[in-house]
């Protein structure tokens, strides 16, 4: 085939690649059958092309060669689209789901920005409500958030929300744990057992049982849970949280996730709730990669971009 041969044929396949092009862009992008008729309609010359090959060529004066070797790039054209468009499915379903798990005096709310920033980066996104009767009922409702997620999970828990993702994260789907100023139990440990290997704290002091359930009160927001957030913060913290049923305290874990999952851990080195050195200790006794924020115990709320920041490092761990 001559230069001047090769041109006459590309010359006359543009027009056909761009009526191909189009037919796939609106047969993909139509969801319902009626609608691929109507997309059908709109390029009849591809549709001629296509079912009544003999006829395009005489209507159009193409000779046999070239209506040949027009249907082969056209084809290879309509491969290359679809492949694209396969990639690019793929590449976004490559993504974990983030999946959130708040602690006791808490809510899901307590994860906005991160929820957020992560959807607008085309995560998908769950901030599990816990009810905090037991550490069963958490992990259950966990568990049904891990259900409901395609693909890959990221588990991030805060505080008590450390116990759940420790039992939550033993589900295979689970690559990965992010523990925000938590708990990170081993087997058989309670609250009150693993808060006794850190140095004591203030917290119990602000603590207010009531009907069997254990709130903390606006003085104890203020002073050891949220002390580096404005008062209309914390005011909206004392309101929202979600009180612990006294039996929590003395539910047991079972076989912790961290010693077979990738782990990150953020020390809030100001934290009145935890001890910052109980922090550590939990960090390092889960080999959890550790990053130290100068922050209360909501270190996710007064610390935002820093706490997505480690998320989004264990999203993309290899």
């Amino acid at each position: 085939m001559t230069w001047l041969e090769f041109t006459i044929i590309l010359h006359k396949s543009t027009r056909f690649f761009c009526i191909a092009a189009s037919a796939w862009s609106s047969l993909y992008q139509e969801k319902y059958y009626w609608k691929y008729r109507q997309a059908f309609a709109k390029n009849i010359h591809f549709l001629e092309a296509v079912n009544r090959p003999y006829l395009y060529q005489k209507k159009y004066n193409i000779n046999h060669n070239t209506m040949k070797t027009i249907k082969l790039l056209t084809l290879a054209v309509l491969v290359l689209l679809g492949s694209s468009h396969s990639f690019a499915q793929k590449a976004a379903g490559d993504k974990p789901t983030i999946i959130f798990v708040h602690g006791i005096w808490a809510d899901g709310s307590s994860w906005t920005s991160q929820v957020l920033a992560l959807q607008a980066k085309g995560y998908q996104v769950i901030s599990v409500q816990n009810p905090i009767t037991s550490l069963a009922a958490d992990v259950a409702a966990t568990e049904r958030a891990i259900a409901q997620a395609k693909g890959e999970v990221i588990l991030v828990g805060h505080s008590w929300g450390g116990f759940v993702i420790t039992q939550a994260g033993n589900n295979p789907k689970v690559v990965g744990l992010v523990y925000v100023a938590a708990l990170v139990p081993d087997l058989g440990e309670t609250l009150p057992s693993l808060s006794a290997k850190g140095p004591g704290i203030d917290l119990g002091k602000y603590l207010e049982p009531f009907q069997g359930f254990v709130y903390l009160s606006r003085a104890g927001v203020k002073n050891v849970f949220a002390q580096d957030l404005p008062e209309k913060q914390q005011n909206l913290i004392y309101a929202t949280q979600t009180p612990a049923a006294e039996s929590v305290f003395a539910d047991k874990s079972g076989e912790p996730a961290w010693k077979t999952k990738k782990s990150w851990y953020i020390v809030a080195k100001s934290d009145g709730s935890i001890n910052p050195e109980l922090e550590r200790f939990m960090a390092k006794r889960s080999n959890a990669k550790t990053i130290e924020i100068e922050a209360s115990h909501v270190v996710m709320i007064s610390h935002p971009k820093e706490v997505l920041d480690v998320i989004e490092e264990a999203a993309n761990a290899k």
